[in-house]
């Protein structure tokens, strides 16, 4: 058994090692490098956190291209608004004569 010492399960450093090892080679064959550490800690019948730990202790974390606060910030006030305009439009397409400015604008 991989386990070593008491209720808190510790693994050996060549296991630990040979974890990460298969989902950095298994990385081509998965979506993400999340479906990797899943599918190998399930293979290992270890728990998906311990592996996800032991992966962005060796590789750093997954998610660098994430967009920055400032632009999701802006992002989130665009979709509010549009999604306002899509009700001002909604709206304003009950009534005929708007219809019909409407579509020739378009």
């Amino acid at each position: 058994m991989n386990q070593v010492g008491g209720s808190k399960r510790r693994y050996s450093r060549e296991f630990r090692d040979q974890c990460v090892r298969q989902v950095v080679a298994g990385l081509a064959s998965y979506r993400s490098r999340e479906d990797a550490v899943v599918a190998i800690a399930a293979a290992a019948a270890i728990p998906v956190t311990t592996l996800r730990n032991w992966v962005r202790a060796e590789l750093g974390a997954a998610r660098t291209d994430q967009i920055p606060a400032d632009t999701e910030l802006q992002l989130r006030e665009l979709r509010r608004q549009l999604h306002e305009a899509q009700q001002v439009v909604t709206a304003l397409s009950m009534y005929p004569s708007v219809q019909h400015r409407v579509s020739v604008q378009s």
